[in-house]
């Protein structure tokens, strides 16, 4: 629930929700951070042909990392966000989410701005690549978190 902390997800402090008054999170609790380009490669061996997502069977997803400036790559949980089809990191709550100082993964699946041949089995491939890919980065924990279509 937004707003509130929940046992499932630990939290510093709650973002405010979008639309709601960002004074909520005072100015000298705003954490500076960093956006980092990242790019997952693989190969997608699923049965299902995919005409539009990519060429034959390897899969590019791109996005972006934002961190907390202090911290290194892979200190502890990251949240992943990715919608179906569109690309996130210019969507308010990305770094409203970075400014608590959470480090935020904004990806993109394989169907960047071109939803009208979405397969979704494909999508969840490539959030598991995603994930995959932010654990190698070092990330003990991976929260999936999503709203609409993510």
């Amino acid at each position: 629930v937004c707003g509130e902390e929940t046992a499932r997800v630990p939290v510093a402090r709650v973002a405010p929700c979008i639309g709601e008054d960002a004074r909520r999170v005072p100015d000298a609790e705003r954490v500076a951070y960093v956006r980092e380009p990242i790019r997952v490669v693989f190969q997608d061996s699923t049965a299902a042909d995919d005409r539009y997502g990519g060429a034959g069977t390897i899969v590019v997803l791109e996005g972006e990392l934002l961190r907390p400036r202090a911290d290194e790559r892979g200190a502890g949980t990251v949240m992943v966000l990715m919608h179906p089809g569109g690309v996130l990191s210019s969507l308010p709550v990305v770094s409203a989410l970075a400014k608590t100082g959470l480090h935020i993964c904004a990806m993109a699946s394989r169907y960047g701005n071109n939803d009208s041949t979405l397969v979704v089995e494909k999508v969840c491939v490539d959030l598991g690549a995603a994930v995959q890919h932010l654990k190698k980065l070092g990330y003990a924990k991976v929260v999936l978190c999503g709203w609409s279509g993510g």
